[in-house]
């Protein structure tokens, strides 16, 4: 019997394979240049929630909800307090966020604004988060001024969740690389 070259089962397969390959191109680019508006949702210090998309606080690191510090010899929820200062600061005003690029967990890494002031850069200069070098002027005027946790003895927050373990790690993490669910 002779072979043909077109087969109906061959061109089904064809059309699965190059659907799964432009998806998994499409599902791992990153947003160029993505802007977000609105009114945001605070998780904690370094988190919120614009637009059904979550967004990481791009350049800081605040204490996570569940971290204490230490200030006189009593401990005091240093966490609970960075996501009640971003929370009143916003107070239920537009944000824009604006980002070009995700995390491993598929947050978008931002910056975010209330009207033209830097709302990453304020965290760090009251004392709310430490810099990951993008605001370090921030963070040396809050040392100075003994502002937020800079007044208490503080584990930095990714020593912190080293030890206690990430909070947002899941055994499925992983495939949030190839997945953009």
């Amino acid at each position: 019997m002779k072979r043909r070259f077109f087969s109906l089962r061959r061109a089904a397969t064809f059309l699965v394979i190059a659907g799964l390959l432009v998806a998994m191109v499409v599902g791992t680019q990153t947003p160029s240049n993505q802007s977000l508006y609105g009114v945001a949702r605070v998780s904690d210090g370094d988190s919120v929630r614009l637009q059904n998309q979550r967004i990481r606080l791009v350049g800081i690191d605040a204490p996570e909800l569940k971290q204490n510090c230490r200030r006189d010899g009593n401990d005091w929820a240093c966490g609970e307090a960075a996501r009640s200062a971003l929370k009143s600061k916003i107070a239920a005003q537009e944000i824009t966020c604006t980002g070009d690029r995700r995390d491993q967990y598929r947050r978008l890494l931002a910056v975010c604004y209330l009207g033209r002031e830097d709302l990453n850069a304020w965290l760090v200069r009251e004392g709310w988060a430490v810099s990951y070098n993008d605001y370090a002027i921030d963070e040396v005027l809050a040392r100075r001024d003994r502002r937020g946790i800079w007044d208490s003895e503080f584990e930095s927050p990714h020593k912190w969740r080293a030890i206690r373990g990430a909070a947002e790690s899941s055994s499925f993490g992983w495939l949030t690389q190839f997945w953009p669910f």
